[in-house]
């Protein structure tokens, strides 16, 4: 029995462990019968596994035994994870894992939600200048395809460069983002996203223009606006994309009232993550359908994020229509 009297012995054990050797099996059922009892003194469901009650069993277990057994309970979790349907990423797991046991707050370091109406702030106070051109169609971009601080900024027009994360291209009824980073090629494929033209605040229209006036055809899509006004031909760095963020969202709160104390105290939860997580939160709110936001994400089911599947353009569309729509309403009530 542990430290808080779970007694994992007493469940039954998995019937899903019959590919594995006898040793490994007797480890993984131990391992997932102590999971399974830890989510049910706490009311979780043990499967399919939601990634926020992942983490917290791994906090709590890394703090009563050893990052070598708590490696084997994850990959029991995961062997019966998979046998239910749920494709865990591991990887993912192990590195949360090496940060409980070296004492890291891996966890406390995750960025907060751009929230709609924050968001909606921000497009009506950018000023109508090259930076503000480019701040509207760089966070609208972000925000409507979900995209990775490094996959935004790594975007490029035309035949892209070794250095670009993917391209864009605009249509007439939208406009799709092809990724071929690191998390894409880890499957070994690319990724594609589609953005659909909308009323407003429209990514398309904003993406359009900022292409326009900064005459821009190729290469690098978001680039460093000179303090002469110019647009010089280097990308954005993550670390700048954050600062423009925590620049805009400021100006955001003044005028939703926010004092300077409040300000600073939630400002550096703000990153350039914010983005990809405000557009899950806005699509929560929303009540969108989940294998869609799973799909749009990259996620294999509602519960997990993990590598990257190829989606169509239909479900795209629809889900971040209905979360741009979602972002107008919120503005209006």
């Amino acid at each position: 029995m542990s430290s808080d009297g779970v007694a994992p012995r007493s469940l039954p054990q998995s019937t899903v462990l019959t590919t594995l050797t006898p040793a490994t099996a007797r480890a993984y059922a131990y391992g997932q019968r102590v999971f399974a009892a830890w989510c049910a003194a706490r009311g979780h469901p043990a499967s399919p596994v939601d990634l926020e009650v992942l983490l917290a069993f791994l906090k709590w277990g890394s703090q009563r035994w050893r990052r070598s057994t708590m490696t084997v309970f994850v990959g029991a979790i995961a062997h019966h994870q998979r046998h239910c349907g749920v494709d865990l990423d591991t990887g993912l797991l192990y590195f949360f894992l090496r940060g409980f046991h070296s004492g890291q707050a891996v966890l406390s370091d995750r960025a907060a939600a751009l929230d709609a109406d924050t968001l909606r702030t921000i497009l009506d106070l950018l000023p109508n200048t090259l930076a503000g051109l480019r701040d509207r169609a760089l966070l609208l971009l972000g925000f409507a395809a979900a995209l990775r601080p490094g996959e935004l900024v790594g975007l490029e027009i035309g035949t892209p460069s070794a250095l670009a994360s993917g391209t864009l291209t605009i249509a007439r009824d939208g406009m799709q983002v092809v990724l071929n980073g690191r998390k894409s090629a880890q499957r070994g494929s690319m990724s594609i996203k589609h953005v659909p033209r909308s009323g407003e605040p429209c990514a398309v229209a904003a993406t359009e223009r900022w292409l326009t006036v900064a005459g821009i055809t190729h290469g690098p899509l978001f680039r460093i606006v000179t303090r002469s006004g110019g647009v010089g031909a280097s990308r954005l760095a993550t670390a700048t994309l954050t600062r423009i963020l925590r620049r805009r969202v400021h100006d955001a709160w003044l005028r939703q009232g926010l004092s300077e104390a409040q300000i600073h105290t939630r400002l550096s939860a703000i990153k350039g993550y914010s983005l990809r997580s405000g557009f899950v939160t806005a699509a929560v709110a929303n009540n969108v359908d989940g294998k869609l936001l799973a799909r749009h994400l990259g996620w294999s089911t509602p519960y997990m994020a993990v590598r990257y599947n190829r989606p169509g353009p239909s479900g795209d569309v629809t889900l971040v229509e209905q979360v741009l729509s979602h972002l107008e309403e919120a503005h209006v009530d």
